[in-house]
């Protein structure tokens, strides 16, 4: 009943006016979710059994922190502390009403080991262009070509950006499990900037990777070329290319990422060639029992 009830709140807009706290069950553990100015809504009902099951799969085979460049509203935040609510997270988010919201889901549950930054990452500091669809923007990106159509991307914030080698909290952390990014087509410069500390700790990496969807035009050769140069980085780092398989509960192993439109095909985990033999130990992932 509260689901349905919720529903209807958020259609008619009345979470747009009001601040309220909401609960729901992760992992068969509650939690609660402040919403702001609507934002956080969707932790009430997005769930991504795959993602849960990936990371479920992933902090049983490693030890360390786990880093979210890319919070957004808290998703990943919510499923980490769902699974391993004592593993530190570090996590990275430059739009303020999802950064605060974020701050809210740590304070409201009383999450320790929790430390978060209202910023982005790159491969240099400085002050970016973010640009939005909407205040709570799941699809926001620094990278104004990225997309043929910006129209819908027609709100701008100007964000700080930093490298990540350079951040304190990353380099006190002498073990470091995963390093997770969602940044709609930036992930070349959060690598670059995080170098060192892949190096030094060899991470799982999960990488949104949105399609190239075709290279007959300057936008697939500026994304392909992009692509490109992360995944020769990777490469050269002695990483392997997984696809994640979010229908059949797998994960494929890669030489390349081929030229594509499938959405449902945007998810890839990177494994350093000493861990790989830990891929066949996977059960993608405790959902395929």
């Amino acid at each position: 009943m509260n689901y349905y009830l919720h529903r209807a709140l958020f259609k008619v807009g009345l979470f747009k006016r009001i601040n309220v706290r909401l609960t729901t069950i992760i992992n068969k553990r509650r939690f609660t979710i402040p919403l702001i100015n609507e934002a956080g809504y969707y932790n009430l009902t997005a769930s991504e059994p795959w993602f849960q099951g990936l990371l479920q799969d992933l902090f049983l085979a490693k030890k360390g922190a786990f880093i979210d460049v890319g919070m957004n509203i808290g998703q990943t935040l919510l499923k980490v502390a769902s699974l391993d609510p004592e593993r530190h997270f570090i996590g990275f988010e430059p739009n303020p009403l999802c950064y605060l919201t974020c701050r809210g889901i740590i304070k409201a549950n009383h999450l320790v080991n929790y430390n978060i930054f209202p910023c982005g990452l790159s491969d240099q500091t400085s002050l970016l262009t973010l640009y939005i669809d909407k205040d709570y923007s799941s699809g926001g990106s620094v990278l104004k070509d990225f997309r043929k159509d910006m129209k819908r991307y027609n709100q701008q914030l100007n964000i700080p950006v930093f490298v990540g080698d350079d951040i304190k909290a990353i380099q006190n952390e002498s073990d470091i499990a995963v390093i997770k990014a969602d940044v709609e087509g930036a992930e070349l410069e959060v690598i670059n900037g995080l170098k060192n500390t892949i190096s030094r700790t060899h991470p799982f990496v999960v990488l949104e990777i949105l399609p190239v969807y075709n290279v007959s035009d300057e936008n697939g050769i500026y994304r392909k070329k992009r692509q490109d140069e992360l995944l020769a980085f990777l490469h050269n780092a002695a990483y392997k290319l997984y696809f994640i398989d979010e229908k059949n509960l797998q994960l494929v192993l890669l030489r390349e990422i081929d030229v594509h439109s499938d959405m449902h095909k945007t998810n890839y985990l990177f494994v350093h060639e000493t861990d790989t033999s830990l891929i066949n130990l996977f059960s993608l992932f405790s959902l395929r029992k």
